[in-house]
């Protein structure tokens, strides 16, 4: 099992942040390689998202997750359904002193085929540095000198 974790803070408020992160038409600002997104549901629970990211070898990954919890507020959860790997991603937000919040997210992963021993830690590798990479340019979209702007609040 390959455990990835990262926390950023950014400057934005819980509720900027969270906003954000509902909206799949935002992911591929925010996900490295990540070139399609479709939800059946927007990021609400129950909501199957189908995604496409670049892998480092040049080739398309698809995968597909089911949104498993989404409180509106801070958390949001997620497992997969399709794709080359069995994945729970957790996504949290805490305050972080005034109009800050700290993103956390959250990666427990599995390869649904066996590997050889060596490719696992190469692919925790991978996951660890996309991941890291992710945080830093979501704090880089909500932070930076052309920031996303929150907009009228979707009814759920």
């Amino acid at each position: 099992m390959i455990r990835v974790t990262h926390e950023i803070g950014i400057k934005r408020t819980m509720a900027e942040v969270f906003e954000f992160l509902e909206d799949p038409a935002n992911y591929p600002a925010w996900q490295v390689v990540m070139s399609h997104i479709v939800a059946t549901n927007e990021m609400r629970e129950g909501s199957l998202v189908t995604y496409t990211r670049s892998s480092e070898m040049g080739d398309s990954l698809t995968s597909t997750i089911r949104i498993t919890k989404n409180n509106g507020l801070d958390l949001m959860e997620s497992v997969s359904v399709r794709g080359p790997l069995e994945n729970f991603v957790r996504l949290s937000l805490k305050p972080n002193g005034p109009d800050a919040t700290l993103f956390r997210i959250d990666i427990n992963s599995k390869p649904i085929a066996a590997m050889p021993p060596d490719s696992e830690t190469t692919l925790e590798y991978i996951i660890d540095a996309r991941t890291e990479a992710d945080a830093a340019r979501l704090k880089q979209v909500l932070e930076g000198p052309d920031a996303w702007v929150m907009g009228p609040k979707k009814s759920k």
